[in-house]
């Protein structure tokens, strides 16, 4: 028998600085992200400020993890953003 663990959920902080993480500073806002497959992601409980800036931060995240895919609902419907 072989077990093979993989991490399905994840929590994404995002700070005003660099260093907000170690410095235990309050976050400006809050994500988890689902893998779904190796290659395709759904963001959910996202809470905080969110701009165009962060959205583009977020998909250079996942362009650099291999996702393709990145789903999210928003007013009832599911949305698609194509990575890379």
């Amino acid at each position: 028998m072989y077990l093979h663990e993989k991490e399905l959920i994840t929590q994404v902080r995002v700070y005003n600085t660099p260093e907000g993480y170690n410095n235990k500073k309050p976050y400006e806002a809050i994500l988890t992200l689902q893998y779904i497959g190796d290659d395709e992601v759904f963001i959910e409980g996202l809470r905080g400020k969110v701009g165009i800036f962060i959205r583009n931060e977020i998909i250079e995240l996942m362009k650099s993890k291999g996702v393709k895919l990145i789903r999210y609902l928003r007013n009832g419907k599911i949305r698609n953003v194509k990575v890379g």
